[in-house]
């Protein structure tokens, strides 16, 4: 009996010093602080922008953008427009630019809520078909600005009244009532 006794007094405290030496041998556990450093003037900056897309119609999509100046974000938006633009890798895949890449801007004005867009012949060196998507395409790309709700596009120094090959009449004054991805139906 007291055989029995002691072993299992012996079995208990062994027992006891085996699941403490195991605690001893696990690692309590560390909080480790990993110290980084973010350069917080680092700011990235995304603008919507309209191209085609992979079914043919002027879709919004989101792009990388470093201005923050209107006038850059303009010449920036524009050039991303341009098909083999300077600016072809920030566009994500599905879209394409719709842009003639011989497109420039003569000359552009911000006044109040107004973008005065001066444009060269090339804006619209376009099949027939494109032609209306050009002009959407700029005007949403551009009335995606903050502030600015009206566009006056010139063409070579004239005010574009009608487009060239559809000679479809069109404002002087471009808003989004002019609409996007129109489908005509006449019966």
């Amino acid at each position: 009996m007291i055989k029995r006794f002691s072993i299992k007094k012996i079995s208990k405290y062994t027992m006891l010093l085996l699941i403490v030496f195991l605690f001893y041998l696990f690692p309590k556990k560390d909080d480790y602080i990993l110290e980084t450093s973010v350069n917080k003037e680092i700011k990235v900056n995304y603008h919507d922008i309209f191209l085609l897309d992979k079914n043919n119609y002027i879709s919004k999509t989101t792009i990388e953008v470093s201005s923050k100046n209107i006038d850059k974000l303009i010449d920036e938006l524009i050039e991303c427009m341009k098909i083999d633009g300077k600016y072809q890798d920030k566009i994500p895949n599905g879209f394409r630019p719709i842009l003639p890449e011989n497109t420039s801007i003569i000359d552009k004005k911000v006044e109040n809520d107004i973008i005065y867009i001066n444009f060269s012949k090339e804006l619209f060196e376009v099949k027939t078909d494109m032609e209306e998507k050009v002009l959407e395409s700029v005007l949403y790309t551009l009335t995606s600005i903050d502030g600015i709700k009206k566009i006056n596009i010139k063409i070579n120094g004239e005010v574009l009244k009608k487009l060239p090959k559809t000679g479809k009449i069109i404002n002087e004054y471009l808003t989004r009532d002019f609409g996007i991805n129109k489908i005509y139906n006449i019966e």
